[in-house]
């Protein structure tokens, strides 16, 4: 596996999305590699923020108002 094809699977990686033997491969990718462990490590620290970040309602009058507005 090459760090291109890598970097396109990262994301299906940390959500879960990947089949089995893709899994594999990159994992055995991610283990000799690491530009892309560093990638790895940092995608999972933002998704961890994500996570971590508040959701806040909306007032009701905003979708109203950015239709208005668009």
């Amino acid at each position: 596996m090459k760090c291109v094809d890598a970097e396109s699977q990262m994301s299906e990686y940390l959500d879960g999305l990947l089949s089995e033997s893709e899994k594999v491969a990159l994992e055995g990718h991610i283990s000799s590699c690491e530009d892309c462990l560093d990638l790895s490590h940092s995608m999972a620290s933002v998704l961890e923020w994500g996570d971590q970040f508040p959701e806040f309602t909306p007032p009701a009058w905003l979708v109203t108002r950015i239709l208005a507005n668009t």
